[in-house]
C-alpha cells in the first residue's frame, strides 16, 4: 500500500500559512517602530512642538473630543452620512506626558489602519490611557472626516495628545 500524501500537503500548507503570518506581523512592528521617536525632551519644547502643529488647523474642530479637562466619555463629530470619503495617507500622533518628560511622535500609513479594522471596529492607540479603549471609529469614518485634526487634548495631569491625518 503507498503511502498517503494529503498529510504531508496540508503540514506543508499550514507551516506555510504560519510562515506568513510571521513575516507579516514582523514587517507591521518593523514598520510601527521605523515611525516611532520617541525623546526627553523640557515641557516649553514639547509645547512649542504642538502649537506648532495645531496652528495648521487654526479655526478647525477636532472630530474626537472630551469635555473639560477629563478623559471622559468622548465626543465624536461625525460627518455626515453622505459624506465622500477621501484617500488618506498617514495617522500623526504627538503625545507629551509631563510627568516623565517624553515626546512621542508616531507616523502611521493610513493602510495599516484600513487593513487593521478591515470591515470592523479600529481602536485608537491606548496611550497609557484606559479611556481611549473606548474610542472606537471604523477608517471609513476618519476618512469621510477627511484630512484635519481628529484630536487635540490636554489632560488635568498636563499629559498632551494630538492627532492628525493627511
Amino acid at each position: 500500500m503507498a503511502p498517503k500524501k494529503w498529510p504531508w500537503i496540508v503540514a506543508g500548507l499550514i507551516g506555510l500559512a504560519l510562515f506568513a503570518c510571521l513575516i507579516l506581523v514582523g514587517s507591521v512592528a518593523y514598520l510601527a517602530l521605523r515611525h516611532l521617536e520617541v525623546q526627553n525632551v523640557s515641557p516649553a519644547f514639547a509645547e512649542r512642538q504642538f502649537e506648532e502643529i495645531r496652528s495648521r488647523f487654526q479655526g478647525q474642530e477636532p472630530m474626537i473630543d472630551f469635555e473639560g479637562e477629563t478623559w471622559g466619555e468622548p465626543i465624536i463629530h461625525r460627518a455626515p452620512a453622505d459624506a465622500r470619503p477621501e484617500p488618506l495617507r498617514t495617522l500623526h500622533v504627538l503625545a507629551f506626558n509631563r510627568r516623565d518628560g517624553k515626546l512621542v511622535q508616531l507616523d502611521l500609513p493610513f493602510w495599516l489602519l484600513r487593513l487593521k479594522s478591515g470591515a470592523g471596529v479600529l481602536r485608537l492607540p491606548s496611550l497609557d490611557l484606559a479611556e481611549f479603549e473606548r474610542m472606537e471609529l471604523r477608517a471609513e469614518e476618519i476618512e469621510k472626516h477627511g484630512p484635519g485634526l481628529l484630536m487635540d487634548h490636554e489632560g488635568r495631569a498636563g499629559e498632551r495628545v494630538l492627532l492628525w491625518v493627511e
